[in-house]
């Protein structure tokens, strides 16, 4: 059983009157409102007048505390390690508007000793005057963020300062987070209608397209999302934007890929504010939004709730563990709605569900332990040459347990599916079934995900059924799915607004290729026989040609030094052979190819904000990041 965040710390709804809604009556659904952050004053014009000069005032990610294992309170902060004081001119910000703040110092600062001095005024009013302590001796609660809010509406002087009393060896990180500022809003809501209908969006994490029976899986793991594809359109050649999760997630959720959103290696996995996500659009247009994520990576402190009226959290949790909860949500509805379901299952480690392991998963080899065959494999150089034919019998066991999952989390679907039936729902209601990358079973020579750009890490199931989608249609064109988000908008007639979106799923895909990326690459080493750590890796998929390029990196980076693979998917479709000196015409292409793409993505890249190595923690639990990683 995976952990469940309490119910103490989940967040409360951000959108007001929605409770209202189930019993609206004859008038219809109540109108949506709440409040929503319509600016950010970490981006507006600043001027510093006193900074530390050793540590110069800046944006990033700040966490104070940490409460529980892996709890992150991260939050977007002016950084003014003391003394520091900084004036940010606010423009008017119309009725009702708030704007919230907080005071915080970073988690790696109690062991000095001292105080942390905290002031913000607006127009001479005091919005915060406080000192906080430093020592190992203050207590746990205590040393969480300090949050104030005051009404801005007629704008002024933001002055912020930060001072420090007692002995000080280094620059202390603190600061002013988040600097939101909310405005009031009210959209009208429309009951659902086969013109208009409602939206669920379904991300099963770690989904490789292969394993699910429409797409070929000779075990039925997975009917009742089969039975979702025979009603509407499945995508044969779908492909995710990277092997993992939040990188993956955000482009999914922007319309964008990781060189233009910015997820994409370690240090920053927060997505921006600036960004339009899918579920703003959908707020803007009356629809109801919530978010059930079991992934802690997909998570309010990473700002992915970036649009929802309310953003669930279960780490870890299996799908069938918090159903109730989804199903609540539903039932309460009585307007139109757009439902984000983040599940876990089938990603490792593989616990299926007794019934499923019964039916799809043999008894386990002799001497298999849950070892992590990753780490097996990367530890090779330190253990000595071993066989990867000695470690199938375990990896054909961790793909059946993987299989089972798939089964797991297929039943939990089915009974969400329908739910919606019963409702009289299904005609009025849009799903779409993808996800955000697949899993590795030592096909080129790894287990996992996240490090390898062939098909078993990103090619992904992608359903749509319900209004406006061909029903039993099978489409044959590569697709990424990060398009389904301005398809969602289309067939449920919301306008895109400034959610981007070259094109939609259904037309036509033109001849260019499909980019890929990862921010923690491996390629394998044929002649030296060993796997070499190259950082970002690109990958450029044609109907024909699959390259992978490792651009030339700086040696204090730590990674090896630039390379290319081409395989020619005609001949070659499991992409087994390089090619790529029998074909430079070709590599030399699809690198250019990508070299355009990551500059054009580039420009409209947002503030990044970078995290420190207290925020590694939890990527290092979910398996993204070793111990011996940037």
């Amino acid at each position: 059983m995976r952990r469940a965040i309490p119910t103490w710390l989940r967040p409360l709804a951000a959108c007001a009157g929605l409770a209202a809604c189930a019993g609206c009556g004859a008038g219809g659904p109540a109108p949506l409102e709440g409040e929503r952050v319509v600016d950010s004053l970490l981006l507006a014009p600043r001027r510093v007048e006193l900074e530390n000069p050793e540590r110069p005032v800046q944006v990033r990610l700040l966490k104070p505390r940490q409460p529980r294992p892996n709890a992150f309170e991260l939050l977007p902060t002016l950084e003014m390690a003391p003394p520091a004081r900084v004036v940010v001119d606010v423009a008017p910000k119309g009725r009702g508007a708030v704007l919230e703040l907080a005071t915080g110092i970073s988690i790696g600062e109690y062991e000095g000793e001292g105080s942390v001095h905290f002031r913000a005024t607006l127009d001479g009013r005091t919005l915060v005057d406080e000192w906080r302590a430093l020592g190992a001796d203050v207590p746990q609660e205590d040393r969480g963020w300090h949050r104030a809010s005051a009404a801005i509406a007629r704008g002024g002087e933001l002055v912020l300062e930060t001072g420090y009393r007692g002995p000080m060896r280094k620059p202390v990180q603190a600061g002013f987070g988040p600097l939101h500022v909310k405005a009031p809003f009210r959209v009208p809501r429309q009951a659902a209608s086969p013109e208009r209908p409602n939206v669920v969006l379904v991300v099963v994490d770690t989904l490789r397209a292969d394993r699910m029976s429409a797409y070929g899986n000779p075990k039925r793991v997975s009917p009742n999302i089969d039975a979702l594809a025979e009603r509407g359109a499945l995508f044969e050649r779908a492909f995710a934007a990277t092997p993992w999760t939040p990188p993956s997630t955000a482009s999914i959720l922007t319309g964008l890929t990781p060189p233009a959103h910015g997820l994409g290696g370690h240090d920053t996995q927060y997505l921006a504010e600036e960004l339009t996500t899918l579920a703003e659009r959908f707020q803007d247009a009356g629809l109801a939004t919530a978010a059930f994520s079991a992934n802690p990576l997909v998570a309010r402190s990473r700002n992915f709730s970036q649009g929802f009226c309310e953003f669930h959290e279960y780490e870890w949790l299996d799908t069938s563990e918090f159903e109730g909860d989804v199903g609540a949500w539903i039932e309460a509805q009585d307007g139109r709605f757009f439902l984000y379901l983040h599940t876990v299952e089938p990603h490792d480690p593989y616990r299926p569900a007794a019934e499923m392991r019964e039916r799809f998963a043999n008894d386990p080899p002799e001497g298999w332990k849950e070892i992590e065959l990753r780490d097996f494999i990367l530890d090779a150089e330190a253990r000595g040459p071993f066989d990867l034919d000695d470690l199938q019998p375990h990896n054909r066991h961790n793909l059946a347990l993987y299989d089972a999952e798939i089964a797991t989390v297929d039943a939990t679907l089915g009974r969400l599916f329908g739910l919606l039936e019963a409702r009289g729902l299904a005609d009025r209601t849009l799903i779409a079934v993808t996800s955000d990358h697949g899993e590795e079973f030592l096909e080129h020579g790894m287990v996992c995900h996240s490090l390898q750009l062939y098909d078993e890490s990103v090619r992904v199931p992608l359903i749509l059924a319900g209004p406006g989608v061909p029903r039993g249609a099978r489409v044959a064109e590569r697709v990424p799915n990060w398009l389904v988000g301005a398809s969602l908008l289309e067939l449920a007639g919301v306008p895109a607004g400034g959610f981007p979106g070259e094109r939609t799923l259904f037309e036509a895909p033109g001849d260019g290729p499909i980019f890929t990326s990862t921010g923690r690459g491996m390629m394998y080493d044929r002649e030296a026989r060993k796997w070499l750590r190259v950082g970002d890796l690109y990958g450029a998929r044609t109907d024909r040609w699959l390259l992978s390029w490792a651009p030339a990196a700086p040696p204090s980076e730590g990674h090896d030094a630039g390379r290319v693979e081409l395989c020619d998917l005609a001949s070659d479709p499991g992409a087994r052979v390089d090619v790529a000196a029998e074909h430079p015409q070709a590599a030399r292409q699809l690198t250019r190819a990508i070299e355009s793409w990551l500059e054009s993505s580039r420009e409209r890249l947002p503030l990044l904000l970078r995290e420190g190595e207290a925020e590694m923690e939890l990527l290092r639990e979910a398996g993204y990041a070793g111990d011996d990683e940037d």
